[in-house]
């Protein structure tokens, strides 16, 4: 913000004009008061003085513009330097999605808004399934194509207000403001269906989902992500390509629940909390 600032003043006085203008404003009343005294002995020489004056006041203005000219332009440029490597420093450069460090402070941030305007903000845990035998068998080069490929697919599942993050490796996050517990599950079970249906383009990997929501099953960032991957590892050992729902409530924000969210809540927890069973992929 002040870089730009800086940019704008420095466009805002260029030009030959302005820094005329401001000499004459000196030079002129100065130039009277010698005439006035010097009148007669500066007489015939006033015409090549007032020329030399304006040549000089000319020249002077042309190259103060082309020096602020290039400073302007070396602003602009460490700006948009500064700027790409703010995006390079919350992107992961294969998959071109958030990474795991903009997801620690996004996450926190969003639960905090979440919780002052009494919402909830479902977080998806997605690992590939059988990722390493793409690698193994058909080279890293392929794995990298597999990985930009779910990157893209995830993408076109979310809305503009989630965010898509490669978590690390294989596995990959989504966090979804304002979210229910029947539309993240809805939405999970969409982006394991799509992957099943490009088994071919992909190499046969599937994937396993695991969901949590705030404030049901955790209040604070990381307790939310182990909700989560909590949930991702019971899809995992029930035999991969579902989605499972992490149900055993932990929250301690409290005052936030409606009677309509409790009821919810209620219908989705099995007997005695732990894992709800998820849906397999359809």
């Amino acid at each position: 913000m002040k870089l730009d600032a800086v940019v704008r003043k420095q466009q805002g006085i260029s030009g030959p004009l302005c820094y005329a203008g401001r000499v004459l404003i000196i030079t002129l009343p100065m130039l009277a008061m010698s005439y006035a005294i010097f009148s007669d002995a500066l007489a015939p020489y006033l015409p090549l003085l007032l020329l030399a004056l304006i040549g000089a006041l000319v020249s002077t203005g042309l190259v103060l513009n082309a020096v602020v000219g290039e400073r302007t332009r070396a602003f602009e440029a460490l700006a948009q330097a500064l700027k790409t490597l703010k995006e390079e420093a919350i992107r992961d450069p294969l998959t071109d999605l958030y990474n795991r460090r903009f997801l620690r402070d996004y996450l926190s941030r969003e639960l905090m808004r979440a919780a002052r305007e009494s919402i909830r903000v479902a977080v998806i845990m997605i690992d590939l399934d059988r990722f390493k035998r793409v690698n193994d068998t058909a080279g890293h080069a392929a794995g990298d194509f597999v990985l930009t490929e779910i990157a893209t697919l995830l993408k076109r599942h979310i809305r503009g207000t989630d965010i898509a993050c490669r978590y690390g490796g294989e596995e990959f996050t989504l966090v979804l403001p304002n979210a229910t517990l029947q539309s993240a599950r809805s939405r999970g079970e969409a982006i394991c269906s799509a992957i099943r249906e490009e088994g071919g383009k992909l190499m046969g990997v599937t994937a396993s989902l695991g969901v949590a929501i705030f404030p049901d099953h955790a209040a604070e960032p990381e307790s939310l992500l182990r909700a989560a991957d909590k949930a991702l590892y019971d899809a995992k050992g029930r035999g991969r390509n579902q989605v499972r729902i992490f149900a055993r409530g932990t929250a301690r924000i409290s005052a936030f629940r409606s009677k309509t969210a409790k009821r919810a809540h209620g219908m989705n927890r099995p007997g005695k909390g732990g894992l709800a069973s998820g849906n397999g992929c359809s």
